[in-house]
């Protein structure tokens, strides 16, 4: 998924059958300094759900979209994420976890 998606192209990506449905319980959806239009700046928000496209409707749900943009930089599956300098240095740009969505 490219940073900065948006929202009608993330549900779309969602809602396409022919694209993996990652089934993983745990999600992280990440932000940057540009933080006008997202809930934090910087850090990540861990969302344990069912799979993507359970994780990304609990995202909104809590932080809907207000402009057609997803309020996230990206999202990560857990074994994804894990091999980020993010995960490793536990640090992205000064902040960490900020919140976990169940």
């Amino acid at each position: 998924m490219e940073d900065f998606a948006q929202l009608e192209d993330a549900i779309n990506y969602l809602n396409d059958d022919s694209e993996e449905d990652y089934k993983n319980p745990v999600f992280y959806f990440t932000f940057c300094p540009n933080y006008e239009t997202q809930p934090y700046k910087d850090g990540w928000v861990v969302v344990e759900a069912l799979n993507e496209k359970d994780a990304a409707l609990k995202f909104l749900k809590k932080y809907p979209s207000t402009n057609g943009w997803l309020p996230c930089k990206t999202w990560y599956t857990e074994k994804d994420f894990k091999t980020t300098e993010m995960y490793k240095n536990n640090d992205n740009f000064g902040a960490g976890l900020h919140e976990v969505i169940k």
